[in-house]
């Protein structure tokens, strides 16, 4: 009779690196697929706004702030004060997102662990998750 450890986990064929990589390729598209979803929801508010915006990637064209507050600018109807021009710098980038973070603050919008520098850098689960508190809250 053949005994059996049942003090090591056995994955069938399958070793722990390969787990991860199977993980990893699910997050990859989870996140792939909310920033397209994200994307076109933005795109469909965007359109409204004069002149018309497009964003084509999220993770970038968020970055200086200048597509985020005019996003908030259609949501709300209000106006906000905005840093413009061809020759933006970071301070600029995180001058805008400041003003688009305070003004959802001021909503009474909770937003965890998302700084004006995070979306300057483009981490993709700060963008998707500060996009994501906006479309619960507008929508």
């Amino acid at each position: 009779m053949q005994r059996v450890d049942m003090a090591s986990p056995r994955h069938y064929g399958r070793s722990s690196v390969d787990i991860a990589n199977v993980m990893q390729k699910l997050q990859d598209e989870q996140e792939a697929v909310q920033k397209r979803t994200f994307t076109k929801w933005i795109n469909s508010h965007l359109a409204k706004h004069k002149p018309p915006l497009e964003v084509n990637d999220l993770f970038e064209d968020i970055k200086d702030g200048v597509k985020l507050l005019a996003l908030l600018e259609v949501l709300s109807g209000q106006r906000l004060p905005c840093e413009q021009g061809r020759q933006l710098k970071r301070i600029h980038w995180v001058s805008n997102i400041g003003t688009a973070l305070k003004f959802l603050e001021g909503r009474k919008i909770k937003l965890v662990n998302i700084h004006a520098t995070d979306i300057a850098d483009g981490r993709p689960s700060i963008v998707l998750g500060l996009i994501w508190t906006i479309i619960l809250y507008f929508q």
